[in-house]
């Protein structure tokens, strides 16, 4: 729990401790200063205790930190494949996956009229994740991909991925099954 979460617990815990003391000092069951201190200590520990662990016990939610959506954030898993199967619809790689592009060697990429057999997909990749690439959609997608090659999170059944469909010239945009 971070330091945040237990700071509203415990003010939350203190008020609502607050209340039950006044209550029974209104009612007059607490009679002394000192008594009404001793029943607050005590009730805001038990009420910061009972709190936290049905805080503890919740699931865990990201926040946007913007007080933005409190729905968790989606799974980096499924971002990233989502990543992958986005489709270019125009520019060299029309008709490619990001997947497919990040895999394709010299050969492959030249065919696609990028480079001279000298540049790889991933040579592409990273320019795209790059301040070079104006398209902020493509751009957060390659350099996704790109981020997860680094830390060896690639999925398996990315490896080996042929080209499909034939080289096209054009600007780089790009979309997904959903038509984004």
């Amino acid at each position: 729990m971070s330091y945040a979460n237990a700071a509203q617990l415990r003010q939350s815990a203190l008020k609502a401790a607050a209340e039950i003391v006044s209550a029974l000092v209104n009612v007059k069951v607490i009679k002394t200063e000192d008594e009404a201190m001793k029943v607050l200590a005590t009730i805001r520990t038990e009420a910061f205790d009972d709190l936290k662990a049905v805080a503890d016990s919740e699931p865990k939610q990201q926040s946007s930190g913007g007080g933005g959506s409190r729905f968790p954030k989606a799974d980096p898993a499924e971002k990233l494949a989502e990543a992958l199967a986005t489709e270019m619809n125009s520019g060299k790689f029309k008709g490619q996956t990001i997947g497919n592009i990040f895999k394709f060697d010299g050969p492959q990429a030249e065919a696609f009229g990028y480079g001279k057999g000298d540049k790889t997909g991933r040579d592409y990749a990273a320019f795209m994740a790059g301040d070079g690439n104006p398209n902020q959609y493509t751009r957060r997608r390659f350099a996704l991909v790109v981020e997860a090659a680094k830390n060896g999170d690639l999925p398996s059944e990315a490896e080996g991925v042929e080209p499909q469909g034939e080289p096209s010239t054009g600007s780089s945009d790009v979309t997904t099954e959903w038509g984004v």
